[in-house]
């Protein structure tokens, strides 16, 4: 079964059932279950489906008949608008109004879309579970008195945005790059602020890395002091360098950088 979402949650496709050959023939059953958008024609879909499946009554591959539903299928779905889903799972849609994280939403849309070749995939997910507010935190699972768990001498809290405005965070930011810890906000933290090239890379790698730390941390039940902030996170700066060979001469460029 598949099913597609966020704008298509009430399409659902059951693909054929497979009984074994009858005489080197069989028969093949498609049924389309499901309410979607105006225009989508399920006859005309399962008759699609059916006609380029079977040739003489000889059953093609599962994987063909699959690959015309993919076909049949996408082109006539609403375009998926990742703006929109930015929207409405936004990580910064409580801070703004309706226009403002609109405009946001966009500038996140255009961040990733600039990162998507020059890191790897690691990095790209962990931006877009950033964005979405993925993260396993203490204030996700409402555990009390969950404490930050970069550096032991911080008194914020387990959750996102708390690691978006955390001054060890901002610290080692800055010592990596030679930049200002300020503005200390998480918008910047979302590399929305960020204009070149370099520094929104830089910046990606960072929710990546900061992910990986406080994942890390979690999963070890530790908290260190501040001396330790540095190559804790710095693992995963070496992590997301190692599938993109040159990221890391890209990162470089930023220290020599004004932006």
């Amino acid at each position: 079964m598949i099913i597609l979402s966020p704008f298509a949650e009430d399409l659902q496709i059951i693909l054929p059932s497979w009984n074994g050959l009858n005489g080197g023939r069989k028969c093949c059953a498609l049924n389309v279950l499901g309410r979607c958008y105006d225009g989508f024609n399920f006859p005309d879909f399962a008759v699609h489906c059916l006609s380029n499946g079977i040739q003489d009554g000889i059953v093609q591959e599962m994987e063909s008949l699959q690959a015309n539903i993919y076909d049949y299928v996408f082109p006539n779905l609403v375009p998926f608008n990742l703006e929109d889903l930015f929207c409405y799972r936004f990580l910064l849609r409580e801070w703004f109004d309706e226009y403002e994280a609109r405009r946001m939403a966009g500038r996140a849309v255009a961040f990733l879309k600039e990162i998507s070749n020059a890191t790897p995939p690691c990095v790209i997910f962990a931006v877009l579970n950033t964005y979405l507010n993925g993260w396993c935190t203490g204030a996700r699972f409402q555990e009390k008195n969950s404490k930050c768990l970069l550096c032991i001498d911080c008194e914020g809290e387990d959750r996102l945005e708390h690691y978006g405005s955390c001054i060890f965070m901002w610290r080692d930011f800055a010592r990596r790059y030679g930049k200002s810890i300020f503005p200390m906000s998480l918008a910047r933290f979302l590399g929305l602020f960020a204009e070149s090239h370099d520094l929104k890379l830089a910046h990606a790698v960072n929710m990546f890395a900061v992910r990986t730390a406080t994942n890390f941390r979690r999963r070890s039940g530790t908290r260190e002091c501040e001396d330790k902030v540095h190559r804790l996170i710095g693992g995963g700066f070496k992590t997301a360098c190692l599938h993109k060979g040159s990221l890391s001469k890209k990162l470089g460029r930023v220290c020599h950088s004004s932006t």
